[in-house]
């Protein structure tokens, strides 16, 4: 090892034992693979897939949108840009090897479990300092701040939820993620001022690692913030639906409630009862006229002409003379 002897003896000796076990746990995976038997890829792949699917429903039934759609085949191949961020984000720290939902699921539930802590530390009465808190790290990372949460998680819409899911990546980013890369960025910077190879070495693999970490969880933000967009969207057009309705409602319960009006008025006033009675009259009638019909009378003319015929007058060279007309009126 190449300045080992500039090490103290306690160093040195660290330095050994480290070496010593490293060698030992290289041996010993080297026996347990060759102890272990072949895995038939086509059954490991048909697992996998089981997990992804079963995975993927548990989030859907819980609210949360899976990382990549159903469209997506396991084994995962060229994932497309909008959904990178957050595949390679729990792809990159899973335990399940290709498939991320599971890890994914993990995570959710991880902060189901924060909403519960977070309520019961604030407790019911200073709720609001925790929602304002939440307002407060939207507003540095120019996220819309105008929301509103519920004591009881169960209260909450998908969109809520997923505000707040968003608020807690934020915290976790800055708190946790930017605070590990700045400590390893400042170790670094004492390490290569102290020129201890060694550790300026270890260290330098921290802070590259240190440094993926930051720029995965920056891609899951950007997903994160575009699912919210999305839901924002539907919700928006929900809500313009509801308003549709609701007017069209309104309108038909105005025309029946005036048509129950005036019904109420005829009835007050009679009216109503008196056009059935004439309606039912004219029927009758009508009726009556058409089983007892009567033969078709003569015209005024027509009858005009019998009356001056049978008024006429016989002179004496036996013509016949007609009264004038007015007498046979």
């Amino acid at each position: 090892m190449p300045h080992i002897q500039t090490l103290s003896d306690i160093k040195r000796k660290e330095v050994y034992n480290r070496a010593w076990q490293l060698q030992n746990q290289q041996a010993l995976a080297e026996h347990l693979k060759a102890m272990t038997p072949p895995v038939d890829e086509k059954e490991a792949v048909e697992e996998d897939q089981r997990n992804e699917i079963q995975a993927r429903k548990e989030l859907e039934n819980d609210g949360c949108p899976p990382c990549y759609p159903p469209s997506m085949q396991v084994p995962l191949q060229e994932v497309p840009e909008e959904y990178q961020g957050a595949v390679e984000h729990w792809r990159t720290y899973t335990q399940w090897g290709e498939i991320v939902l599971p890890q994914q699921l993990a995570d959710w539930r991880r902060f189901r479990s924060y909403q519960q802590y977070v309520r019961s530390y604030y407790g019911e009465k200073k709720f609001h300092r925790y929602v304002d808190r939440i307002r407060e790290v939207r507003k540095s990372h120019s996220l819309p701040s105008d929301i509103s949460l519920f004591w009881d998680p169960a209260q909450q819409d998908r969109l809520q939820n997923w505000v707040e899911f968003q608020s807690w990546r934020v915290r976790i980013h800055d708190e946790e993620l930017e605070c590990k890369l700045q400590e390893m960025q400042r170790r670094v910077d004492q390490a290569q001022e102290t020129a201890v190879d060694m550790g300026s070495n270890l260290l330098l693999g921290e802070l590259s690692y240190a440094k993926r970490r930051v720029a995965h969880h920056a891609g899951l933000l950007r997903w994160v913030e575009s699912q919210r967009q999305v839901m924002v969207a539907a919700e928006t057009l929900r809500s313009n639906a509801c308003t549709k309705t609701s007017e069209a409602s309104q309108y038909f319960e105005l025309m029946d409630s005036l048509s129950g009006a005036v019904r109420r008025r005829v009835q007050r006033t009679g009216t109503n009862r008196v056009l059935r009675r004439g309606c039912r009259a004219a029927h009758a009638t009508c009726e009556h006229r058409k089983q007892h019909s009567r033969p078709k009378t003569k015209t005024s003319k027509e009858q005009a002409d019998l009356v001056a015929t049978e008024c006429a007058l016989k002179t004496r060279s036996g013509r016949i003379s007609k009264p004038p007309l007015r007498w046979s009126s």
